[in-house]
């Protein structure tokens, strides 16, 4: 079994090779190789979404975080050549920086959450109605007419059904029945809500001219907290948030914002989001401080540049390359993540909480049409739902299968393991915006790989 490199990590003559996925490192110095493993560490509660590594001088902190809609949990590990590697949690906190005198954790919330709005907050709210109450919209056929033309070839249905109506137009016979519709299910309403919620991709919306975009509001004081590879904690209270430090020859830089981003047209009527951090540099040749106060401070522009991100990751994918398939793992100890203990109702809770996520999957939608302008009941793309649970803790997986109005003539079957081998919570979140994207722009195997009849996408 080869170590897959995470990073590499020089400490004076050591390299330090830290693996991907498994609690363990090689300590490399000259053609000696030792290992380190922390098997026991702390790790978050739910399984593991991102691992980073951030490197000092004396060694390297890897960090683990989990990634739930509900809640966000940190924590790290200190590796060096000395000693056995330190493990703590770090909450919902995040790393800002790391040095020799330990890693930086700060607040994980983006500046965007200090505006006034949302945009299009508004536009994004459906109407308050009973569903049950609505008039249905046009039927349509849900397969095409296999017996019509049983030469028909089933990949070309898939592909005529996924260009669009051309399918249902073909079986019902009237090309006008659904001209001038805009439907939008719940997952992909929820789709929507996704994006308008990430910053990056705010500068994507288009509110009416005479509508004036959020303004930034103030972002509150955060604490900064160096912990120790000894596991000492110094904390730093910052006026604004602050989501960078750096210490070089006694002097601390800190890039702050003391606003959320400011909205700017773009000139074809959408609006962009713009961050506006600062830096302040404090004397720290007597210590850290208490408190920083930006407000009263002398503080420069600074610039957010995702190329420098790009950089970091081409630097680290060339420092892991000579390592690649080069070191072979020889452990009499276990080297594999403890499992975490068992709670038979959390566990319960977690396959439950898995299964609601389908179980509306073939119900009807809200749609509106531009010809009446008034909601109306649809029909799902999904019908004869059937949920199954198979397997025993950890090892339990959720099996999904059902008929979809782009795939004619084959059952789809689709699996999702609840926990990782840890007996961890693994996170689904959006599973059912993901399944439609899947489906929808064709990325899953041919109809013609299917099995009696049910295929494993």
């Amino acid at each position: 079994m080869s170590l897959v490199p995470l990073d590499v990590v020089s400490v004076a003559d050591v390299v330090l090779v830290i693996d991907a996925s498994r609690p363990l490192a090689a300590v490399v110095r000259g053609e000696s190789v030792r290992w380190l493993t922390w098997a026991d560490a702390v790790l978050p509660d739910d399984a593991v979404d991102e691992v980073d590594c951030w490197a000092t001088p004396v060694g390297v902190w890897v960090v683990y975080r989990s990634e739930g809609l509900d809640r966000a949990q940190s924590s790290a590990v200190f590796v060096s050549p000395q000693g056995a590697p330190f493990s703590v949690d770090l909450g919902d906190r995040v790393p800002v920086e790391a040095d020799a005198a330990g890693l930086r954790i700060g607040d994980p919330r983006s500046p965007s959450a200090w505006m006034e709005d949302a945009i299009g907050e508004a536009e994004n709210t459906w109407p308050d109605v009973d569903d049950s109450a609505l008039e249905w919209g046009p039927e349509r056929s849900f397969w095409p007419d296999r017996a019509a033309d049983p030469q028909s070839d089933d990949a070309s249905d898939v592909s005529a059904a996924r260009d669009g109506e051309a399918v249902n137009e073909a079986a019902t016979g009237d090309d006008d029945e659904d001209a001038g519709w805009v439907v939008m299910s719940a997952s992909q309403s929820e789709r929507h809500g996704e994006e308008d919620d990430d910053p990056v991709d705010v500068g994507d919306s288009r509110p009416d001219a005479e509508e004036d975009p959020p303004h930034p509001t103030l972002t509150p004081a955060t604490e900064l907290v160096r912990i120790s590879p000894e596991g000492a904690r110094t904390r730093v209270l910052v006026d604004h948030l602050a989501d960078r430090v750096q210490v070089r020859d006694e002097q601390l830089t800190v890039r702050y914002h003391p606003t959320g981003p400011e909205m700017v047209a773009t000139g074809d009527g959408g609006w962009r989001a713009v961050y506006m951090p600062r830096e302040v540099t404090v004397d720290v040749s007597a210590g850290l401080p208490q408190e920083i106060r930006t407000d009263a401070l002398p503080s420069v522009p600074v610039r957010l540049s995702y190329e420098d991100e790009d950089g970091d990751e081409r630097q680290r994918e060339k420092r892991c390359a000579p390592w690649i398939d080069r070191l072979e793992i020889r452990l009499s100890e276990d080297h594999e993540w403890d499992r975490t203990d068992r709670d038979a109702g959390r566990a319960e809770h977690s396959v439950a909480e898995l299964r609601a996520q389908f179980e509306a999957l073939d119900a009807p939608y809200v749609s509106f049409t531009s010809a009446d302008g008034g909601p109306v009941r649809m029909r799902s793309n999904y019908r004869n739902v059937a949920i199954t649970t198979a397997g025993t803790w950890p090892d339990t997986e959720i099996v999904v299968t059902f008929e979809h109005f782009s795939v004619p003539f084959v059952r789809l079957r689709r699996k999702y393991q609840v926990f990782d081998s840890t007996g961890r919570r693994r996170h689904w979140s959006y599973v059912t915006v993901h399944l439609d994207e899947d489906i929808e722009t064709g990325d899953i195997p041919a109809p013609n790989q299917a099995v009696s009849g049910v295929l494993d996408i």
